[in-house]
């Protein structure tokens, strides 16, 4: 790796590639990274280099997620006074709402979005029951306010307040518009004739250094939006790019190089003394390359220097100082 790249702390796409095929000494394609990123195999970032606006989230496990209900029956379309839209929020956690009773939940129903009075008792018992009564059953549809986490199963839902402005580098997870965003970009490197065709309404989000979770919002209306409860959610500027950090960019190199790595327990347990002799004078032998003297047993100063060296040159050290000593130890 050449030394300016060992002080960035990211790469484009382009780079990145160019990285991974010298790293692992194979070619390695602008595409081919991107399919390992929509695999989610390799987290991807997206630098944002103007402000933009977005809203703070905070992830919450299912049972206590925000979701909107909609109640399906018969009686409760039939009526003009009850053909509109029948979605209402629960305003508390979604084990309220499995937990509920088909009573509670029409009352709920009638009380919120068809405005009979509570004071006016009668009315509504007489309508929940005639709800009730009929053949066809009640059938309930959920959805959850915010967007599925795939790691954990959470929900991540927006919180109310201002929007704050973003800038910067953030982790790009594949939720939602993310994933088409990314596989948008890897079919173009493809050069597939063909765009994405997908549709979701979910919006961007992305993850500060510090892990909180942001949904981009509109960022070119007036700045009275930042007193709605639910900001417009917005796609990525164009002015947006993917890249790599070099962190995990790293991290991934090295876990595919260390896979075609002969085991250790292979070395020490299967191979014949003979042969397990001559590739620790091999290591030996290497090692006296990048340092000055080596001891039958290496000392600490010693494998600091060759430590030292495996940092400069490959940023990278690829065991412990016990499991280094052991394998550079003279068996003659």
């Amino acid at each position: 790796m050449k030394k300016l790249s060992k002080v960035k702390k990211w790469f484009t796409v382009e780079n990145a590639a160019k990285i991974a095929s010298h790293f692992l000494e194979e070619t390695v394609e602008d595409s081919d990274l991107l399919q390992l990123t929509l695999d989610g195999q390799l987290p991807i970032s997206v630098y944002l280099p103007n402000t933009i606006k977005a809203q703070s989230a905070v992830e919450v496990p299912k049972e206590e997620a925000k979701v909107i209900a909609i109640l399906h029956h018969p009686l409760l379309t039939t009526d003009k006074s009850f053909s509109f839209h029948l979605g209402f929020h629960v305003n508390g956690q979604y084990k309220k709402l499995v937990d509920s009773s088909a009573r509670e939940l029409l009352e709920q129903v009638l009380l919120n979005q068809f405005n009979i009075p509570s004071n006016e008792k009668a009315k509504l018992d007489e309508t929940i029951a005639e709800i009730l009564a009929h053949e066809h059953k009640i059938e309930v549809s959920i959805s959850f306010v915010g967007i599925l986490n795939p790691e954990n199963n959470n929900i991540i839902q927006t919180q109310v307040g201002p929007l704050d402005r973003l800038q910067g580098t953030y982790r790009f997870p594949m939720i939602g518009s993310n994933r088409l965003d990314i596989k948008d970009a890897m079919l173009r490197k493809f050069k597939h004739p063909y765009g994405v065709t997908d549709v979701t309404l979910d919006g961007n989000w992305v993850i500060s250094p510090n892990g909180t979770w942001f949904q981009l919002a509109d960022f070119d209306w007036r700045d009275e939006i930042d007193e709605l409860d639910t900001p417009i959610p917005q796609g990525l500027p164009e002015d947006a790019l993917f890249v790599y950090e070099r962190d995990a960019l790293m991290k991934f190199l090295s876990s595919i190089d260390e896979t075609e790595e002969t085991p250790p327990s292979v070395i020490t347990k299967d191979l014949a003394t003979k042969t397990k002799n001559k590739l620790v004078l091999t290591c030996r032998a290497l090692a006296l390359c990048i340092v000055e003297e080596l001891d039958d047993t290496p000392t600490a100063s010693q494998l600091k220097a060759l430590k030292d060296a495996m940092q400069y040159h490959h940023n990278d050290i690829p065991c412990s100082d016990p499991t280094l000593r052991e394998y550079l130890t003279n068996p003659n």
